[in-house]
């Protein structure tokens, strides 16, 4: 970790995103526990934000879980997936994963931005969701890739283009941006596999939306003929 900070810092990086499940262990961390203190300094050394996917435990259960620490290492927000990736076992045997309700939209030197763990960036109700909260950002983080690149591809910058939002996409060592208006974003390949995207400023009308309508389409005494 203290590596890859540094090669972030030196290549003037706003935010280090290590993806999910960075920090993980066979029965998790509690969102306190002093590996964040340890990572803290090494962040406060450094001087660049950091977002770090590991497996939170507490005592409502064991979550994929981002943490958002600040320039000077503290703790600002933390989140947990909705929808966890269970398409393959943990070959560690660490604890299994519960489904989390903790979405959150951060913010730091740049854009307001949400991380979307797990399965979470699959369903387009979690994206829409965070985006409505006022996320322009989002960071997809998934331990595994897809099967298939393509489809991985094609869903993130769906995603993007439906929500005027950025997406970047982690799956694994497999890294996909794309800008709001969906067009492709070409990462920097840097050093120390630290990888540099590029945001540009654009301004995007939001998609119109009728809550009130999508409401009422799925009320129980909904009769479809």
């Amino acid at each position: 970790m203290e590596r890859l900070l540094a090669a972030a810092a030196n290549m003037g990086a706003r935010l280090l995103v290590a993806g999910e499940f960075m920090l993980d262990g066979k029965d998790g961390y509690e969102s306190d526990a002093p590996e964040f203190d340890r990572i803290g300094g090494l962040v406060a050394t450094a001087g660049i934000p950091l977002l770090l996917g590991y497996r939170e435990s507490c005592a409502t259960g064991i979550y994929s879980a981002a943490q958002l620490l600040d320039g000077l290492g503290h703790s600002i927000s933390n989140c947990r997936s909705a929808h966890p990736a269970r398409s393959r076992k943990d070959a560690a045997g660490n604890a299994g994963v519960d489904d989390g309700n903790w979405l959150t939209v951060s913010r730091w030197s740049g854009a307001p931005f949400s991380a979307l763990l797990g399965d979470d960036i699959l369903h387009p109700e979690i994206a829409r969701a965070v985006m409505l909260q006022g996320a322009e950002v989002i960071l997809a983080l998934r331990r595994d890739p897809l099967a298939d690149e393509e489809l991985e591809r094609a869903i993130l910058r769906t995603r993007a283009f439906e929500n005027a939002t950025h997406v970047i996409g982690l799956f694994g060592h497999r890294l996909s941006a794309f800008a709001g208006d969906g067009s492709p974003l070409s990462p920097c390949a840097a050093e120390d596999g630290v990888f540099i995207v590029d945001l540009p400023v654009i301004s995007l009308a939001k998609p119109a939306r009728r809550p009130e309508l999508y409401g009422q389409l799925v009320v129980a005494d909904t009769a479809v003929t």
